[in-house]
């Protein structure tokens, strides 16, 4: 019996949290479809870890070449001649432009991805009349990203959310008591992720101690300016900056406390990879964080921008080792019930059927 034919477009392979999630998607949906990988632009250069994930004989990928026209007429060629009936868009570039090529090429079931709660104008807007106008239906990461964007006027009988997962748990982590700790962080350097009430609250805590040092793990274009609160704020002496690093588990698997400070997020890919290391979080409470950290079971949860607060439960944490290991332990069983790849692989089974 012949594989029904999917696509899954994404405008590039990298190390974010969508473009994990795409290559996930692949890989589940190989064992049972002919999968059609389309990447807008790039290549293999920036993420090993994807390449790996999609290396199955039934997953077929293309990176599509030249001027936006000609790489419009490559996608819709690729969709024709492989019949293609479902296709799974990702991030704004690819929900817009590849739905109207999707639908004109044929495609039954179009998909579009959100994959955060908050976006600029013009990018809802083009969501916006996609959803509405073109698509079957646009599928969430997060329970707080549809509900943010069926205010904003999306048809709600058109949203499905389906969380993010992790492929795969390690073994859980063993740690002992040090006395020094590890703060750690893993975000790309952006407004959202708010990096000054990081720097912040970590400044707080050395007012009142002297055994705590910060990882801050990512790459972007606030580097410099990250550095400079670094600098300005006087927790230089025990900062290490890991500027995109192949190490991340490693380094996770090091720390004592996972540190996320974001304005806004979907469901936080960052935070299930600390969870898996068996970390306690602190972090802000926005979008679906509280999905992942209950408070007081598997980390604690604080308002967005309250340095003092955040501070607070983390220098609570670091007190308290048994709390720590309580709390890592309670987060790795979270992921395993609730964010496995089975899981996912059954949400989107259920979704195609």
């Amino acid at each position: 019996m012949s594989r029904v034919p999917i696509a899954v477009f994404i405008p590039s392979i990298g190390t974010g949290g969508a473009e994990k999630q795409a290559a996930l998607l692949a890989n589940v949906l190989a064992d049972e479809y002919a999968v059609h990988y389309v990447v807008w632009e790039g290549d293999w250069s920036r993420s090993e870890r994807v390449k790996t994930l999609l290396e199955k004989p039934e997953i077929s990928i293309y990176f599509l070449k030249g001027t936006f026209m000609a790489k419009a007429r490559a996608f819709h060629k690729i969709l024709s001649d492989h019949h293609i009936q479902y296709a799974f868009n990702y991030l704004t570039k690819c929900d817009f432009v590849g739905s109207l090529i999707e639908k004109s090429s044929g495609v039954k079931y179009v998909y579009n991805g959100i994959r955060n709660s908050s976006m600029e104008w013009w990018k809802v807007a083009l969501e916006w009349f996609s959803h509405n106008i073109i698509s079957t239906a646009t599928i969430f990461n997060s329970y707080s990203g549809e509900e943010v964007f069926i205010k904003k006027g999306f048809k709600a009988e058109k949203c499905i959310t389906i969380p993010n997962c992790m492929e795969s748990l390690p073994v859980p982590v063993q740690r002992e008591n040090k006395a020094y700790k590890r703060i750690i962080t893993v975000a790309r350097f952006h407004p959202q992720k708010d990096y000054e009430t990081l720097v912040r609250t970590v400044a707080e805590l050395v007012k009142k101690r002297d055994d705590v040092a910060l990882d801050i793990v990512g790459c972007g274009p606030l580097e410099t300016q990250i550095r400079a609160w670094v600098e300005d704020y006087g927790i230089a002496g025990i900062v290490c900056f890991h500027i995109d690093p192949d190490n991340i588990q490693d380094l996770l698997n090091q720390a004592d406390i996972y540190l996320s400070t974001s304005l806004f997020e979907g469901t936080s890919n960052s935070i299930m990879e600390a969870m898996c290391a068996c970390l306690p979080v602190v972090a802000t409470d926005v979008g679906d964080n509280h999905f992942l950290v209950k408070d007081g079971v598997n980390g604690r949860l604080n308002g967005a921008g309250d340095y003092v607060g955040l501070s607070l439960s983390v220098g609570s944490l670091l007190d308290d080792f048994q709390m720590r290991l309580d709390m890592g332990a309670a987060g790795y069983r979270i992921i395993e019930e609730k964010y496995s790849l089975n899981e996912f692989r059954l949400n989107y089974q259920k979704l195609l059927s």
